[in-house]
Parts: structure tokens; sequence; C-alpha cells
């Protein structure tokens, strides 16, 4: 009876851990969902602020070549006529899909020999009045169609003659702004700050108004569609957060009226989502089998058949918590154990591809792979420089490696032991990360360098300072001598003691301009505001 009722408190005790067990689990991925949904926030907010960083930049080097396009072509004219083949040209010869000449009427013509009057469009009046600049014309007069302008005036012997046009069409500007997620293509507009769609990367969303057609969205609620109604109106960034429906970021082009908007594929947030769960899940299937096997393990096995299994599983636990020992000197490093015969890993730390930006499973496979980016000239995971380390002996050094994603210098203390493992070799690799105590070093020295160059002025400061002070000393006993040869003469010492005193003023001046500094030197100078 005791012994039944031992075992009672026993497997209830284990149901009350499992309880436990599964509810931090629960809580574990309910946390997890939300860090990566905050984690594709963070990384669609970089995304989208790079590309229109990149956008802006294209358009900017788009602009400044077409100025020096159409400074060129100026000079190289030999009478005040643009003609079809100077277009032609120009469009074999640039990256523009389109390269059209407007005249001083208003007349623009491609070159197909196709005309137009454009005298009503901004591009034209702007471009007439001596401006560079870009625009978008929404329905062209000769194409119909959504065109990205960038126009310069031409001048010919220092006179406008018309408005030189290179054209971007809407499949060009639509590949500016293609991306993808993780494989999943995204939405993507650029939109005036009115709303107006410029651009699209997708014919999945066909409103001409990206306000508009998010006020109408049925997965957008109206407090959504108002901050970003209001971040478009206003020309400012804007990242939120749909429930179930990705994430949304807006960002203004750095030099142009043009805001960007950009979504995060709610079908790749559902992939990662099931992705950073399956650890959770596979972990409670793992938690809950040795649960099981531990019930029929009491149920089936005697009290000594147990303690038979506890010892092997001791002896089990002391091997494998000295190896973790080894591993764990600091957690912060990465470890790798490896066989000296065909480099394949037995064990990488999860912290590998953070750190270095390698894939853990090309590492498993060859772990020379995590040393593919280092910039030093070391080789010592070949087969002799790892002969030449005994068994319990390690061998150390210190080396620069590139982050394979963000190509970020880093430096290592790379240290190698020797061991044994199932009665064979074994070598354990250890990358201790000392970037910031090199970068603090770097700091220290270039202090010492401030220091030495303020030392270096304070003694020109000085030196110039004593060569000032000496002329009015001069001049104060050059003039008192000549006070005791001309004592007799009141209107000659009248004047030489006139000139003694703006001499001493000319003195005492310099001696508070030393004191200021030396006030400033030793932080006692106070500035007193007054009117």
């Amino acid at each position: 009876m005791i012994v039944h009722k031992k075992s009672f408190i026993q497997i209830f005790s284990l149901c009350i851990v499992a309880a436990l067990v599964l509810g931090s689990i629960l809580f574990f991925m309910k946390a997890n969902r939300r860090r990566v949904q905050e984690e594709n926030l963070d990384y669609l907010e970089n995304a989208t602020e790079q590309m229109a960083g990149r956008i802006d930049d294209i358009m900017n080097n788009v602009m400044g070549n077409l100025k020096t396009i159409s400074y060129l072509s100026g000079k190289l004219m030999v009478d005040p006529v643009f003609d079809l083949q100077a277009l032609k040209e120009l469009e074999e010869n640039t990256l523009f899909d389109y390269v059209e000449f407007i005249s001083a009427d208003g007349t623009i013509k491609n070159v197909e020999g196709q005309t137009a009057d454009v005298s009503d469009r901004f591009y034209y009046k702007d471009g007439m009045d001596g401006n560079t600049g870009m625009n978008v014309d929404f329905n062209s007069p000769i194409t119909n169609e959504t065109l990205a302008v960038f126009y310069t005036p031409l001048r010919y012997e220092g006179e406008i003659i018309g408005v030189l046009a290179g054209i971007y069409h809407e499949k060009h500007m639509e590949e500016l702004i293609s991306s993808d997620f993780f494989g999943v293509p995204s939405d993507a507009f650029l939109c005036l700050q009115d709303g107006t769609v410029i651009s699209r990367s997708s014919e999945n969303y066909n409103s001409q108004n990206i306000i508009t057609g998010m006020s109408e969205s049925d997965y957008i609620d109206s407090e959504e569609a108002a901050k970003i109604k209001d971040a478009i109106s206003s020309l400012s960034s804007c990242s939120i957060m749909l429930d179930g429906q990705g994430t949304v970021c807006i960002k203004k082009l750095p030099s142009h009226d043009w805001m960007l908007f950009q979504t995060f594929p709610s079908d790749a947030t559902q992939t990662l989502l099931k992705k950073a769960d399956s650890s959770g899940i596979n972990l409670e299937m793992q938690l809950m089998l040795i649960f099981l096997a531990y019930i029929v393990f009491l149920i089936i096995y005697q009290r000594e058949e147990q303690k038979a299994k506890l010892r092997e599983k001791d002896i089990e636990l002391k091997y494998n918590e000295k190896l973790f020992d080894l591993f764990s000197q600091n957690s912060n490093d990465i470890f790798v154990l490896f066989s000296p015969e065909d480099y394949h890993a037995e064990y990488v730390s999860s912290n590998l591809e953070r750190v270095l930006g390698v894939s853990r499973e090309a590492v498993l496979t060859d772990a020379r792979k995590m040393l593919l980016t280092a910039r030093d000239n070391y080789v010592t995971l070949d087969k002799k420089n790892l002969d030449s380390i005994l068994c319990g002996d390690s061998q150390q050094i210190e080396r620069e490696l590139l982050h394979c994603v963000t190509k970020e210098p880093r430096w290592y203390i790379e240290t190698l032991y020797h061991v044994t493992a199932y009665n064979s070799d074994r070598y354990v690799m250890v990358l201790s990360d000392r970037t910031e105590e090199r970068r603090q070093h770097q700091a220290l020295e270039q202090a010492l360098i401030a220091a030495k160059s303020a030392n270096e002025a304070k003694s020109s400061f000085l030196s110039n300072m004593s060569h000032d002070i000496r002329t009015p000393m001069n001049a104060i006993i050059g003039f008192s001598r000549l006070i005791a040869d001309e004592a007799e003469n009141p209107e000659k010492v009248r004047e030489y003691i006139q000139k003694i005193s703006y001499s001493s003023q000319h003195l005492l001046s310099l001696i508070n301009d030393i004191l200021d500094m030396s006030k400033i030197e030793n932080g006692k100078m106070s500035l007193h505001i007054t009117e």
C-alpha cells in the first residue's frame, strides 16, 4: 500500500511538472511568435530604407547623367536644330527607355518622329525656365502610359532652345521597386504626397491612390489607414504590424517628395512563424516522449533495475557534463567539435550563423568552411598543424574574420584544443570575440594623439604670447628711458607717459588672455550674459 501510494505521488508530481513544462512551452511559443513579427518589422524597415535610398540615388544619378548629356549635345551642335538622328543615338547609348526632345513651342518629338503638344506639362515649363528635375506624366500624349520623365534644358550658344527628356516607362519603374522576402514577392508602391500611385510591383493592388485603397481595404482597420494617410501626407516614415496580415512600412525618398510603400508578405510571416514554432513543438514532443518513457520505466522495472539504469545514466551524464564544461567556458564564443580525418563536425554552437553569418549545415559537413572569410594567411586546420598539437594541449592565435552577410570585420582569438572522445582524436575550436577590446585600444591611441596635439598647441600659444608680451615691454622700457632724457620737457614727458599707458594696457590685455586661457584649461571659465 505504501509502495502504491509512493508511486502515485511520484506520478502525480511528474504530471504537475509536465503541466508546468507544457505551460512554459506554450508561453515560449506565444512570445516567440511576437518576436518573429517584431523582427520581420525591423527587417522590413531596413529593407525599405535601403530601397528608398537606392531609388533616390538612381534618380539623382540619372538626372546628373542627363544634364551632362544635354551639355555635351549643346556643345556639339552646329546649329540650333536637334534632329531625329541625334535622338536615336542618345536613346541607343543611354539607359533610358525613351529619349525625347521638346522644342521651345512645347512640341515633343520621339525617335520615331511622333509628335505631341506638351506645353501644358510641368516638365516642359520647368525645363524652359532653366531647371533640371524629374516629373511623372500619368497620361503620356504619345504612348498613353505613366512615365517617369527626367528633364533638363538644352542650350545652344548659351540660349535655351528646348528641353531634353530621358524617360522610364512603367515596367522600368516596376523593376526598381520589385523585391521579395524569403522567396515570397512583396507588394511595393511609389506614390506622391497625395497618395497617387506612380508605380506598383504587382497587380494584386489596382487602386490608383494608396490612401483611398487602404481606407477601403478589408484587412486594414480605420486607425491603421489613418496612420498610413498621415505618414504619406506629411512625408514621414511609418511602420505598422497587421495582425495575421504581415507588416507595412512607408519611407520618404531622401531628396524627392515621393513615398515608398512596402509590405512584408503575410505568407512569408506565416512561414517564419511555423519554422519558429517547430522548435517549440519538437521540444514538446520530446518532453512528452521522455515523460511517457519515464512512467513506463517506473511501472515495469524494479528498484534495483532502476538503480542500474541510473548508474549507467550517471556515467553518461558525467561524460556529457565534462564535454559541456569545455564547450561552455565562454557562453558567447563559438564552439566546434570536429574529427581531423574528414573535418566532419560533431557539434557546432547554435550562435555560429548569427556571429559569423556562416551556415551551420555547411560547417557540420566541413569545419574548415567557418574560416573561409579569414583576412590573414594563417592555415590552422590543415593536417600538419593539427598533428603538431599534442593531446591535451592547445594552440592560440589572433585573427580577423569577415561576417559572411554584413562583411563586417571582427577580431577573434582562435584556440584549438586536442582532445579524445570515443577513443579517437577530436579537436575543439573556440573563437572568442575580441573586437571591442581592439576598438578600445585604438580609441586610447587616438586619445593619446589628441592629448599630444593639444599640448603642442599650448606650447605654440605660450611661445607666441611671449613674443607678443615682449613688444609692449620694449615700448615701456624705451619710453621710460626717453622720459629720463627729456625730464625737463613736460610736453615730451606727457607724450611718453601716454604711450607707456597704451603699451601697459596692451600688456595687461595679453596677460588677461593668458589667465583666461588658464581658466579654460582648468575648466573654471564662466560666461555672463548681459544686454
